[in-house]
C-alpha cells in the first residue's frame, strides 16, 4: 500500500481531512518499509496523533510523534543494554532516589 493512501484511510477513520495530516506521510512511508513489529509501533503512534488531532490537540505534531518514537527506541535499547525497566530504582545507574 502507498503511504498517502494509508494515511488517507487512517484520517477517514478519525474524520480528519488528509491534508491536515500531510506532514505525517513521510513517517507512514517509513513505517511501510520497516519490519512488521516496527511498522506496528510507528503506525500506532501515528494513529494516536490522529486521534489527538481529531480532538483538537495542537500538540499532536510530527515533532511530537517523532519524539514518542525516539523514546520507544531508547527504551527498547535500554532494556537490551541494561537490566533496567522503566520506573525501576535508579540504584542500578549509581544513583539513589531521594
Amino acid at each position: 500500500m502507498e503511504a498517502d493512501r494509508l494515511l488517507a484511510r487512517m484520517c477517514r477513520r478519525h474524520a480528519l481531512d488528509p491534508d491536515e495530516a500531510a506532514d505525517l506521510e513521510r513517517l507512514v512511508a517509513r513505517a511501510l518499509i520497516s519490519p512488521s513489529s516496527v511498522r506496528k509501533k510507528i503506525l500506532a503512534l501515528i494513529d494516536a496523533a490522529l486521534v489527538r488531532r481529531a480532538c483538537g490537540d495542537p500538540t499532536a505534531t510530527l515533532d511530537a510523534v517523532e519524539r514518542d518514537l525516539d523514546e520507544e527506541v531508547l527504551l527498547a535499547v535500554a532494556k537490551r543494554v541494561h537490566d533496567w525497566e522503566p520506573g525501576a530504582s535508579l540504584d542500578g545507574f549509581g544513583l539513589t532516589e531521594g
